[in-house]
């Protein structure tokens, strides 16, 4: 039940965060993709990794 809570917690601040800077991730699309791979999905996969 909290891991639903703190997935949909997550996928709402990444919706609200497309929406809110769309015109700013649309001029700077690269960099934007570099982030969500950097900063923001490779610590969830290593933190996945070391708990499974």
């Amino acid at each position: 039940m909290t891991f639903l809570l703190v997935v949909l917690l997550l996928g709402l601040r990444y919706i609200l965060l497309l929406y809110n800077n769309k015109k700013f991730i649309y001029n700077n699309f690269f960099y934007f993709i570099l982030y969500l791979c950097a900063l923001e999905i490779a610590p969830l996969i290593i933190v996945l990794k070391l708990t499974v």
